[in-house]
This record gives C-alpha cells, sequence and structure tokens, in this order.
C-alpha cells in the first residue's frame, strides 16, 4: 500500500485568471501519481490545520 501525500493548493473560479489572490485553497490527496480533492477552504490557515489533522489521524 502507498503512503499517503497531501498537497495544498491556490485556486481560482475564474478561467483564465492569474492566481495573484486566489479564491480558495485546495487540500488533495495525490497518493498514486493521482490527485484527488478533499476539500476547499477560504484561508491557507484552515488549510494547513485541515491537513494537520489529516496526517496526525484527528477527523476534520
Amino acid at each position: 500500500m502507498a503512503k499517503r501525500s497531501f498537497k495544498i493548493a491556490p485556486a481560482t473560479t475564474r478561467p483564465g485568471a492569474q492566481l495573484r489572490q486566489p479564491d480558495y485553497w485546495v487540500l488533495m490527496e495525490t497518493t498514486g501519481g493521482k490527485a484527488k480533492e478533499i476539500n476547499r477552504f477560504q484561508s491557507y490557515p484552515e488549510a494547513i490545520q485541515a491537513n494537520w489533522a489529516l496526517c496526525s489521524g484527528q477527523p476534520l
């Protein structure tokens, strides 16, 4: 079984828009070469907290 891997990335809802200020932050699981969106957050600190909870085994 592959080790679970997570990534936080900025995202925007406007097609073709530059990412100067992201609309939201996406927490993704990138295990096995495939990216799967887990949740969206309004701020980066919220995404970091959710990532920490996932990695430590605590519920979101």
